[in-house]
């Protein structure tokens, strides 16, 4: 009798999924992609239009005060949008009593009910009006029409996105599960390997997971002024002048508790410092020996500021965590080469970084430096254009992918679409004026002016430059100037900076100049001996001094904490941790000011060049340039699109302390050497 050799079970082979039902999956996620696709273009049309109202459909509400409903005024599926709470410029619509312009509109109710004189606003489905002299609409005998612009109803945009969303969902979910055994065979696989590299991955956590655990223990929950406040009260329409992803996660935060703002801040803190953990150990597992391990996992956690804006509210919380992957999968691309699950993971982390910062989003084109400045210093340019325009193409589809995810989002929370660079773009205008000579400004005014055909824009310009408190005032301006009914201010900021951004004139150049000298060497004035760190603390003490008290939401809500964040002591608190010696050491290495961030620069640029010099592998010597050039690109960004603070140059410390940890192996060690599957 002959005896059955039992088969291997563990080189049993995959069996391949069916490429029949795999496109039928695929084909369902392509109808969903272009239903939303469809539900976007439509969001972008509008049609002027006007509607003469009936003395039958007007209704007194309050004093002076009368309401006409206002929606469905022009034919299916056009509406008139009126403003809310998270766009209250949304309507451009415009009242004319017998031809005449009434106005102010956007007043409030109680100014309309009381003080009346023509004063509107189209708030929600409704328009609540007076008449020129306080009389009655329906027996005054005069005409009233409205002007504005329709625009598809977003009920029919959101359902239209909703049944796209959940077509692409069930075809993902469908092809996955056409495709489970391959993945369960990958994870397999991962979980193996990285089983057996579980004392170096354990290695590379310990730096991160000792921090977390000091702060957790001895530190209280940071605070960023009203921002932090914000995330508590988070509303998602909001969205689009935040990137989505932490107000989605805090939005998460708030079904689990039940609006309970005390867990949500736990839960926030827990969900942050655990990612920190698990990316900065990412990173470091990208190497072999506990020297490089050790070594790498310090540079990150020092980048990202021991990791303390997890401990606290902060969107760079999610945004260091998310970076840090990325720059994982950067290191995994020198490692492994452009591997398709290398790309698909710089991608994807990418892609997630820059949904939780915007300006993110410019270190698209690290990959590509990578790989170019690779085949230039093996002298294998040649054959390494195709891996460079592989990168290319990422770095669009993950342009492409942001910008789409983010206009998905405002169609289904019918959020602003009016763009909001603008209102970062006013300062720039402003510091400009005011380096202008007092007897120039009106010339250079005229001449900034004349940089644009729209009359209206033209007509905002002055208010741009001159009107006080940049990040308010300009707006509320431009909102009630008769002249610019119907505009939006931040369509009109926004164009307004289009006309100053790339105005070839030394004012302007001097002006960016000085905005990236505080973007490069530190925001903070000359000598300021305060670093991240201790930045972080005196904020927080700020917030608890300063800014929670002129907000009866902000004292409720961190109140509500129990942190003891309303509490005078906390802050006295904050200030006596700022002053102590492991606070000052801590900042040595994140000076925010001059002359403390020159030297620092000065000592990392000579480590760069003594390794591009004396180095010993061209792939680590084009990982610290391709970080250098990341840094610089995002000051840069920085620059143009937005206000320096201290927090905001956190991604410029993470790519400078790994690019001098990358320096440091490039001139001690020979080739980095990494088996496939860290």
């Amino acid at each position: 009798m002959s005896s059955a050799v039992p088969p291997d079970l563990t080189a049993t082979a995959v069996e391949p999924a069916s490429p029949a039902r795999l496109r039928s999956w695929l084909t369902l996620a392509v109808v969903g992609l272009l239903l939303v696709g469809f539900a976007m273009f439509l969001r972008g049309l509008e049609r002027p239009a006007e509607w003469v109202m009936q003395v039958d459909e007007i209704a007194h509400t309050d004093g002076l005060a009368w309401i006409v409903k206002v929606q469905d005024r022009v034919g299916w599926p056009w509406q008139a949008l009126g403003g809310d709470q998270y766009d209250p410029f949304r309507s451009d619509l415009q009242l004319f009593e017998d031809g005449r312009r009434l106005g102010p509109h956007r007043a409030a109710l109680e100014v309309i009910a009381t003080s009346g004189g023509g004063a509107y606003t189209h708030w929600g489905k409704r328009l609540w009006f007076s008449t020129s002299d306080d009389s009655d609409p329906r027996s005054n005998g005069r005409a009233y029409r409205v002007t504005f612009t329709a625009q598809v109803a977003p009920t029919l945009l959101r359902r239209l996105a909703d049944a796209g969303s959940l077509l692409v969902a069930f075809g993902l979910v469908g092809a996955l599960w056409v495709h489970r055994r391959v993945i369960a065979s990958r994870l397999f696989e991962r979980a193996r390997t990285l089983s057996r590299r579980l004392p170096e991955v354990l290695l590379a956590a310990a730096i991160p997971t000792a921090l977390a655990s000091v702060a957790w223990a001895y530190l209280p929950p940071l605070w960023n002024g009203s921002d932090s406040v914000i995330w508590l009260l988070w509303q998602l329409p909001w969205i689009p002048h935040h990137a989505p992803l932490y107000p989605l996660m805090m939005s998460f935060l708030a079904g689990v508790t039940g609006d309970n703002p005390a867990a949500m801040l736990q839960g926030a803190m827990l969900i942050q410092q655990s990612l920190q953990v698990v990316a900065v150990a990412w990173v470091a597992a990208a190497f072999r020996g506990p020297g490089r391990i050790l070594l790498v996992s310090a540079a990150a956690s020092l980048g990202t500021s021991y990791g303390l804006f997890s401990h606290g509210l902060f969107t760079e919380g999610l945004a260091n965590p998310l970076l840090l992957l990325f720059l994982g999968a950067l290191l995994r691309l020198w490692r492994d080469g452009p591997t398709l699950r290398v790309m698909v993971v710089l991608a994807l982390t990418l892609l997630l970084a820059s949904l939780s910062r915007y300006v993110l989003i410019v270190l698209a084109g690290m990959p590509v430096l990578f790989l170019l400045l690779a085949a230039l210093l093996r002298h294998r340019l040649r054959t390494g254009w195709r891996a460079v325009g592989l990168a290319v193409v990422l770095a669009v589809g993950i342009v492409g992918a942001n910008s789409a995810i983010n206009a998905w989002l405002s169609v289904l929370l019918n959020a602003q679409s009016a763009p909001v660079l603008g209102r970062a773009a006013v300062y720039r205008i402003q510091e400009t004026y005011r380096l202008v000579p007092p007897d120039e400004r009106a010339v250079w005014l005229a001449a900034l002016q004349a940089r644009t055909d729209d009359p209206q824009v033209r007509a905002a310009l002055p208010m741009m430059a001159k009107v006080e408190n940049p990040w308010t005032g300009p707006r509320d301006a431009l909102a009630e100037t008769q002249a610019l009914y119907g505009r939006h201010p931040d369509v009109l900021m926004a164009a307004g900076f289009h006309a100053f951004w790339l105005w070839p004139n030394a004012w302007v150049w001097n002006q960016w100049a000085q905005e990236f000298s505080r973007a490069a060497l530190g925001p903070e004035p000359w000598g300021s001996p305060a670093g991240q760190v201790r930045r972080l603390l005196q904020e927080s003490a700020a917030s608890i001094e300063a800014v929670f008290p002129r907000d009866p939401r902000a004292v409720a809500a961190v109140t509500a904490t129990g942190t003891g964040a309303d509490d005078p002591a906390t802050a006295a608190r904050y200030r006596a941790l700022a002053e102590q010696t492991w606070g000052r050491l801590a900042d040595l290495a994140l000076p925010i000011s001059p002359p403390h961030r020159i030297v620092l620069l000065g000592l990392s640029l000579t480590l760069l060049m003594a390794a591009l010099w004396r180095g010993h592998d061209p792939g680590l010597r084009s990982l610290a340039l391709t970080l250098w050039g990341g840094a610089l690109a995002y000051l840069v960004a920085l620059t143009l699109i937005t206000v320096v603070l201290p927090r905001y140059l956190a991604p410029v410390d993470l790519l400078l302390w790994l690019a001098n940890a990358l320096s440091v192996l490039a001139l001690t060690t020979g080739r980095a050497t990494a088996r496939n599957g860290a």
